[in-house]
């Protein structure tokens, strides 16, 4: 694991060892052999899988060794493995989800035996929000939700943004920072300080329940 640095790298290695194809006919851990569980199992989702089983187990790692490498006065609880499941996968443009009308979509499921699509009905109150406020903003491929016992299509917009850049020429002798935010899952956010030559003069998180 260690040696295999490059995600993409790590992304190829594991389907040559799993994927049975013309150039490795005889993989170490075969796929296939689950046919019955994974019939036609789309390629797009099997990465999807592939890379967040090796991110789970790159920060396992990564976490074990800090805690080895702790004083024993300062250990905490020792790093237990990761679990599986609880992840919602994302459905690519085309592939795995098709827009069909301003408020219907299809995508692409495990329904009937088979992998098919299915038409979906999307709330016209969220496409109409959609059409005012990120009509600039280019729609992400949507993530397919649980919560409770219905399912749900979230979608993200991506958008560039060009920096106001200071009005006056500023010596380098006057110190000039950015603050840079980045919204997360485990914590509400994470915020860098960094100076104009890279170096970064602060880091923090902020705790989820905030």
């Amino acid at each position: 694991m260690k040696e295999i640095d490059s995600i993409h790298y790590r992304q190829s290695h594991m389907e040559k060892i799993c994927i049975k194809t013309a150039a490795h006919p005889e993989p170490e851990y075969p796929f296939e052999t689950q046919e019955k569980c994974f019939y036609k199992f789309p390629s797009y989702l099997r990465r999807s899988a592939i890379n967040e089983a090796l991110g789970k187990v790159s920060a396992y790692i990564s976490s074990l060794e800090r805690w080895e490498d702790t004083e024993p006065a300062q250990k905490g609880r020792k790093p237990s493995f990761p679990k599986a499941g609880h992840v919602f996968p994302v459905f690519y443009h085309k592939n795995m989800y098709q827009r069909t009308g301003d408020n219907t979509a299809k995508v692409k499921i495990y329904i009937r035996s088979t992998w098919d699509w299915l038409e979906v009905s999307l709330r016209k109150g969220d496409t109409d929000y959609i059409k005012r406020h990120c009509i600039d903003r280019k729609e992400c491929s949507p993530t397919l939700q649980k919560r409770g016992k219905e399912w749900f299509l979230d979608f993200s917009f991506k958008e560039a943004v060009v920096l106001n850049k200071p009005g006056i020429s500023i010596s380098p002798d006057v110190p000039f920072r950015i603050l840079a935010v980045d919204l997360g899952l485990n914590n509400a956010c994470a915020c860098c300080v960094m100076d104009r030559d890279g170096r970064v003069g602060g880091f923090g998180k902020s705790p989820r329940s905030l």
